[in-house]
């Protein structure tokens, strides 16, 4: 809501607009309702609405698809943006904010799933933009990021706020780079985006940091976020002390946390509806021989997830980019891969498979698009014919002659198959060595 009195810096004016007593009429009008004070003007796949009395955005055609919002309509300042203007936009993908809007309201792109582009006048007073992203007048504060984006993206040095809600449900990002200007970020800024996989901050920033793509505070006793799409598994470190209210808000994948019995993290009113609490002991750092009986291992970019009771990986923190599974945890053979345990995990790369392993499950690697290596040490027997559906760059197959693995069908593309001896006659020809040297 803009105040009574808002200064237009083009014209160096004063414009008076009256206060508010009534909320504002529902959006989306037709020809025949469309009351004495609301005016059309045409967009891009239909109309957006302008309030004359207020000076204000009101609603918009859900079919707009691109819209240029005027400077002035019949004389008089477009000066807000409601809240709810374009809620029901749902192929909008560009907007256009001319120099005499003064506030934008925090909802008013936040049901815009195809939104590429946020652009701003060079003359605003009150906004900017950055390459199609909302931010303040000074570029200090990332206030809206366009929820159509994908991938990764790499807020701009120089940042130090990040808004509330500013990534609110943007469902095709994976990854956000976090620099170390940013010294203030507010709650709710990175919620319910469900493929988002990490948080990651420049290891200068003086007030974040993160672990695995989790958003802690600097020194790691607050956590802050937790990435919708980073795991349906999350190890509570012993060092934490606070959570965020809404740290795992929108985290709807979630099933299991390990945590220390007691601690702030023992406390299932923090995370969303059906998780299961796994206890470990008081140790920092979780190691091989102290875990439960579904426990975690570290692995390079996070942890991957056990449950020793079936001998079975069970699912990978979606940020791991190598991956060795271990013959045994916990004194359990490991013997199969798990339906989606490592599904749609971005940056992984290269995985090793233990002689132990013989059953890889529907999907286990699905969606894997970076994986190019896959080493098999063993007589793997059963390989689901989705495993690795989606793997377009694995290339790269070492495995034992006449295993599941050796199989093109399984993979896309051309793929060059290396046969390795397998662990089995590894072992017993050294032990036949051994044998002999007594």
């Amino acid at each position: 809501m803009a105040d009574n009195n808002t200064r237009d810096k083009g014209k160096n004016i004063i414009v008076s607009t009256p206060q508010r007593t009534v909320s504002s009429p529902e959006p989306i009008y037709h020809e025949y309702d469309v009351p004495s004070n609301v005016v059309e003007y045409p967009a891009e796949g239909g109309n957006i609405y302008i309030d004359l009395t207020y000076g204000n955005v009101e609603g918009a055609d859900p079919t707009v698809t691109k819209i240029n919002i005027p400077e002035e309509i019949n004389g008089k300042p477009v000066l807000e943006i409601d809240k709810s203007a374009f809620k029901r936009c749902t192929s909008l993908r560009e907007v256009y904010i001319p120099k005499s809007i003064v506030n934008v309201g925090v909802w008013a792109f936040k049901s815009c799933p195809l939104l590429l582009n946020i652009k701003v006048d060079p003359d605003n007073a009150t906004y900017s933009d950055i390459d199609g992203v909302l931010f303040s007048e000074n570029y200090s504060t990332l206030i809206n990021f366009p929820m159509g984006r994908s991938g990764v993206y790499d807020v701009p040095r120089g940042t130090v706020n990040i808004a509330a809600y500013a990534f609110y449900m943007c469902n095709l990002l994976n990854k956000i780079n976090v620099p170390s200007t940013v010294a203030n970020i507010q709650s709710h800024a990175f919620e319910c985006c469900s493929n988002l996989i990490s948080i990651k901050i420049d290891k200068d920033n003086a007030y974040y940091s993160d672990e695995n793509g989790v958003l802690y505070d600097k020194r790691g006793v607050r956590l802050i976020a937790y990435p919708a799409g980073h795991s349906t598994s999350c190890v509570i470190p012993e060092k934490v002390r606070t959570i965020d209210e809404y740290a795992f808000y929108g985290c709807d994948s979630l099933r299991y946390v390990y945590c220390i019995r007691g601690t702030e993290a023992d406390n299932k009113m923090i995370y969303p509806i059906g998780i299961s609490m796994v206890y470990y002991g008081t140790t920092t750092t979780l190691t091989m021989d102290k875990l439960p009986s579904n426990c975690t291992m570290p692995v390079k970019g996070g942890y991957i997830y056990f449950d020793t009771d079936s001998g079975s990986v069970i699912d990978c923190d979606r940020s791991v980019s190598e991956v060795i599974i271990p013959k045994k945890v916990n004194g359990q053979s490991v013997k199969k891969i798990k339906e989606r345990s490592f599904m749609c995990c971005r940056e992984l790369k290269e995985v090793t498979l233990s002689k132990s392993v013989k059953t890889i499950g529907r999907d286990a690697f699905a969606g894997c698009s970076a994986l190019n290596l896959l080493v098999s040490k063993g007589n793997v027997t059963t390989v689901a014919k989705s495993s690795f559906l989606g793997c377009t760059n694995l290339k790269n197959i070492k495995c034992v002659k006449g295993s599941a693995l050796d199989d093109k069908t399984l993979y896309f593309g051309d793929v060059n198959i290396e046969y390795i001896e397998p662990d089995e006659k590894k072992d017993d020809k050294k032990t036949k060595k051994d044998k002999k040297s007594k």
